[in-house]
């Protein structure tokens, strides 16, 4: 494809992923997890249950979400769901006092946020780019990780200067005023020339159906690694904050150390892309995984800051293989003729994961008074996610 085709999609997805679903959905919930735990006078127990109904209700709409790019286009799905996602983030700030209403009102955000996920960032770049598909994913997944750099300290920030709900309308706005200018560069009349010509990475390659993926062994080796890396993954990013001021960290350094994550997740993303396109995605996968167990097990033994801050590291490099390592694997496993049904069933796995984590974590301080029970069960689970990886075959497409 042309190359300033190229670059308009990729600058597109990093924008509009910069405030996607994982960055405003996930990635800022532990920072407004003590004040409104505070307002609500409920423990992180319950409102964990928040993110979960999020994270759970975002993981069942992204398959309709994917269904609905693959028949109607990216522009006529992604806009609206923008839209939406922005007017409910800002509505989080009119919440009455009640933890209920708050877990009910996230939980539809996380269904606006299925049509604003990775997926039609993925779909655009896999379908433009070929030869250096992983490289150009890594790029473009990398606006996760700028937004989950930024968008924390950025609440934490308006927290400070106003409160936890004017702050929550103040996102709504940044959602919309950013993601509606980046669909519409992955959506302009160069980037639909681009992804029709079939020589070009066309949107209509073949590839297997939705229905014939799901019966290889592939898909659920796929389905329940990601799974459990994203349950761990998920519980250490969405309780890190509290989690340090626990140790007694201020909540602005705290804050700071998920920039860290964040700006770790960048470079994961641009390096794992790097090295899909060279070695095989599975141990390339694993290698980054494998990283998650090690910030887990810092969690465990040390308060001391610069270990957290590792930690932290370890945690975004780790995030940072995620999304555009699943995008790969469906192009290189199924193909990309259901490409969006495909990733939005491995998708909902992964979400449900995510869900689950934080909850996990919630519970197990509201029970013990620490987190370390959910840390241990979060390394089990890790290296059964990247047994289940090892399992993988060759690729098919």
């Amino acid at each position: 494809m042309r190359r300033h085709s190229g670059i308009s999609i990729l600058l597109g997805a990093v924008l509009g992923l910069s405030v996607a679903s994982g960055p405003l959905l996930q990635f800022t919930f532990g920072v407004f997890l003590n004040p409104v735990s505070e307002a609500f006078k409920a423990d992180r127990g319950l409102l964990s249950a928040a993110l979960f109904a999020g994270l759970a209700c975002n993981g069942l709409a992204v398959p309709f979400f994917g269904w609905l790019v693959d028949r109607y286009g990216i522009a006529k799905v992604t806009y609206p769901a923008i839209i939406l996602s922005g007017l409910l983030t800002a509505a989080l700030g009119f919440i009455p006092q009640s933890a209920m209403g708050f877990i009910i009102c996230y939980g539809l955000l996380g269904v606006a946020f299925g049509g604003q996920t990775p997926l039609p960032y993925a779909r655009a770049v896999t379908a433009a780019f070929t030869r250096r598909r992983g490289l150009a994913l890594g790029i473009a997944m990398s606006g996760v990780g700028i937004g989950t750099a930024l968008l924390p300290q950025l609440a934490q920030q308006l927290i400070s200067m106003w409160d936890w709900r004017q702050a929550y309308v103040a996102l709504g706005a940044i959602v919309i005023c950013v993601g509606l200018p980046a669909v519409k560069l992955i959506t302009s009349d160069v980037q639909k020339h681009a992804v029709r010509t079939p020589e070009q990475g066309s949107l209509t390659l073949s590839g297997m159906s939705a229905r014939e993926a799901v019966r290889r062994p592939a898909f659920w080796l796929m389905a329940g690694a990601f799974f459990w890396v994203t349950m761990a993954a998920s519980g250490m990013a969405a309780h890190f904050v509290p989690l340090l001021t626990d140790a007694g960290i201020t909540a602005s350094v705290a804050a700071k150390s998920i920039g860290v994550m964040g700006l770790s997740l960048i470079g994961g993303r641009i390096v794992a892309g790097w090295l899909l396109d060279r070695y095989f995605a599975p141990h390339v996968a694993m290698i980054f995984f494998g990283l998650m167990v090690g910030a887990a097990l810092i969690l465990i033994s040390t308060s001391a800051l610069p270990l957290l801050l590792l930690a932290a590291a370890f945690l975004g490099l780790g995030l940072g293989g995620e999304v555009d390592i699943i995008a790969y694997f469906i192009s290189r496993y199924f193909g990309l003729g259901a490409f969006g049904q495909i990733y939005g069933y491995l998708f909902t796995t992964f979400m449900f994961g995510g869900a689950l984590g934080p909850l996990i974590m919630g519970l197990s301080h509201a029970r013990s008074g620490s987190y370390d029970i959910a840390l241990w069960c979060f390394v089990g689970v890790l290296a059964l996610s990247i047994l289940l990886l090892s399992r993988l075959g060759q690729y098919r497409f």
